[in-house]
Formats: structure tokens, C-alpha cells, sequence
């Protein structure tokens, strides 16, 4: 293997993509701790499901090439979620008005019934809160439905391209919505769209996951493999960075088909900074700089990649992030990254695992570390 191969391989697989998730593969094979939310049939679903929502061929569809969508309706979980991460697939097909959308910490508009009147049929075209955005001109947008009725948050035009150029032939696209705390975040085809802070406390973090198509769409919209992971038991704010001191340290190991070193500082200033190396035959395939930072009430670990010639791959504002998830004396899980030792008494080696997205598969890329001069690590 070149370097230069190493080169481009180490990128896909640590920078850009180590956190997506395959359109091409059942999520419930990759994902063993999101449970899914439709088992083919509308249980635990409401809306419209005489004249706008139907199933077909272990999908939910709504519209028509024929005629366009009379208004907006919305299919809507009934049980409401705050912090979570849902995962997606979907695919439009239309001519006219394309757009759609998926609601989250959203909910129903209900019509009260009149006085002495018998209750009215349930209403399902007006919903209030997030939306993941589908459709020309607002793909991968963070929309504020029916409340403050704008884009929150969109991605710029590098990022659409990017959006773009990962389209999968099929045409099942992929949405991952993570809302944690004032958070959200968007990836769409596994690029990175938003990265949103909520700022105003009245806005509430529970609510419904919902299905949109919108009105005067002439076309289809359809999803399906749509599973949740319930992040509402992580205790994200009481950690601190001196949980995640024991990772500091000179760590060496073989990986890529050539050498590494990662080496961390402790924690300082309430922050800790790395380095990390990969050489190929006595010569240096490409640096890193990682930091772990406080965000907000949690952290975040940032890097950059650096040629041999400190030339650097992102873009000069631009760094890949990895959300803090959990830490203890044995593991600091960040998500789509994981260091962890089996025992907190065996201080020489340390296991860093990595999601990657590899031909449409998802897999994990492990780096097995040990401290110069501790014994060497087994290897099947």
C-alpha cells in the first residue's frame, strides 16, 4: 500500500465520514442500540391514514404523481421523545413543489370540540416545532415549523455541494437528527448540514417525531428504516474533564498498514490537547491535532489533519467533530468514537475505536495502543 493510498484511506475513514450511517444498509443491523419505530404497520403512528398515508412494500408513502398534495399533513409518533437520535431513510419523486420534511420535539395542533357538538375527526395538517427539511432550496435546513415560521439553520453552499455529490444512486437518502439539550444536529447523506444552538428557553425539548408532506407537492415522498436511540438518560453534564484524564499519555501502535503515535496532555485550563502521527516505511503520511473542549454544559473533541508539510485537509474554519457522550475510569465514549482499557489498574494500554462507513457498510476501525515499554499487545 502507497502511502498516498494510506493517505486518502486514514481521510474517509477518521476525517469526513466516521460518523455517517450507510443508506444502503437496514439500519437495525448496524445500530443495535436504536429501536426501530415502524414495524410495517401504523401501531403507534397517527394521521391520516385512509386518504394521505399508506404502506407499501415496507415503506410509508404519501402523494401523487398525478395530483398535487390538497395541504400539509403529518404522520406523528404518539409517544414523544427529548433527547434522542433518529435515524432515517427516505426518497422523493415528483415533478412540481418538491418538499417534505421530518418533525421532531414537535407537536399536534388539536381542535377542540364546540359545545354540545359532537367531537370532530382529528385534524393532522398543522404541527408545531423542528423540522429536518426536505426539498430544493431547503435540503438539510433546520426549520422552525408554524411557531417562528423561518430557517433556524442551513448549510453553506460547500456543504450542499458535498450533500450532493453523496447521493446515493437508488435514491434513498439518509437524515441522522440528533437533539440533545439546546443541540440539534443534522447529517444528510452523512454530511454534516447543521449544527444548531438553541438559545430561547421557552422553546420546549420533548415532543413528537412526525412525517411530513407538504402541500400543493406533486409527487411522492416516502420513508422507511426509521429507528431511535433514547438519549435522555445520558448524564452529559456531570462530567468533567478530569474524568477523561487517565486517556494522557504517549501511546504507539501499528494501524493502516503503517506505524502511529497519539500522545495527550492532561487536562489543563479545563481543556486537554492531542497529536496523533501515522508513518508508512520511515516516512510521515499525515498529523493530526486533536482537542477535547467544553461545549456548552458538555464537551466536544475537535481535529484537524495536516499533511507532512503542515498543509491542512479542512477548510480553514473547519474541524471534525465528535459530540461528548459518557465517561468513566475504563471508557470515554464520544459519538462515533471510543477510547476505553479493559481495567483502570492496567495503565499500558489503552483501545481506540472509530464508525466508519466503508462501501455502504458500517464497521468499526480499532486502533490498539500501548505505552513505549509496556508489553506488547496480543494480536489475532
Amino acid at each position: 500500500m502507497s502511502g498516498r493510498f494510506v493517505s486518502i484511506v486514514v481521510f474517509f475513514f477518521v476525517g469526513i465520514v466516521s460518523v455517517s450511517i450507510s443508506s444502503g444498509m437496514p439500519l437495525q443491523e448496524v445500530e443495535q442500540t436504536k429501536v426501530s419505530l415502524f414495524d410495517g404497520t401504523f401501531s403507534g403512528w397517527e394521521g391520516d391514514t385512509e386518504n394521505t398515508w399508506r404502506i407499501v412494500d415496507g415503506a410509508i408513502i404519501a402523494g401523487s404523481m398525478d395530483k398535487a398534495a390538497p395541504r400539509n399533513e403529518f404522520l406523528c409518533t404518539t409517544t414523544k421523545y427529548s433527547d434522542f437520535e433518529l435515524t432515517l431513510e427516505f426518497k422523493i419523486t415528483g415533478t412540481e413543489k418538491i418538499n417534505a420534511g421530518v418533525q421532531f420535539r414537535s407537536e399536534l395542533l388539536r381542535h377542540e370540540r364546540l359545545p354540545n357538538q359532537p367531537k370532530p375527526k382529528q385534524e393532522y395538517h398543522e404541527i408545531i416545532g423542528y423540522q429536518a427539511d426536505i426539498g430544493e432550496g431547503y435540503h438539510g435546513c433546520l426549520y422552525d415549523e408554524s411557531r417562528r415560521r423561518k430557517v433556524l439553520a442551513r448549510p453553506d453552499e460547500a456543504t450542499d455541494k458535498r450533500v450532493v455529490a453523496a447521493l446515493p444512486e437508488d435514491g434513498w437518502q439518509t437524515y441522522r437528527i440528533r437533539a440533545v439539550g439546546d443541540r440539534v444536529q443534522l447529517w444528510l447523506n452523512g454530511v454534516q448540514t447543521v449544527d444548531y444552538k438553541e438559545t430561547d428557553d421557552s422553546i420546549w425539548r420533548e415532543g413528537s417525531i412526525a412525517l411530513q408532506i407538504h402541500g400543493n407537492m406533486v409527487g411522492t415522498i416516502a420513508y422507511r428504516n426509521i429507528h431511535i436511540e433514547d438519549l435522555s438518560g445520558t448524564d452529559i453534564a456531570a462530567a468533567s474533564i478530569d474524568d477523561m484524564a487517565w486517556i494522557a499519555g504517549h501511546w504507539t501502535g501499528e494501524a493502516l498498514g503503517g506505524q502511529f503515535e497519539e500522545t495527550w496532555n492532561p487536562p489543563m485550563g479545563g481543556e486537554m490537547m492531542g497529536m496523533f502521527k501515522l508513518t508508512k516505511d520511515g516516512k510521515v503520511v499525515f498529523y493530526e491535532l486533536l482537542t477535547i473542549v467544553p461545549d456548552g454544559e458538555s464537551y466536544v473533541l475537535r481535529l484537524k489533519h495536516f499533511g507532512e508539510k503542515l498543509v491542512g485537509w479542512e477548510e480553514k474554519e473547519k474541524s471534525v467533530e465528535f459530540p461528548f457522550l459518557s465517561a468513566s475510569n475504563k471508557q470515554v465514549k464520544f459519538d462515533g468514537l471510543t477510547f476505553s482499557r479493559d481495567s483502570n489498574l492496567v495503565k499500558g494500554k489503552m483501545k481506540i475505536e472509530v464508525i466508519v462507513d466503508q462501501d455502504g457498510k458500517q464497521e468499526t476501525l480499532t486502533f490498539d495502543c500501548q505505552r513505549p515499554g509496556s508489553p506488547s499487545i496480543p494480536r489475532e
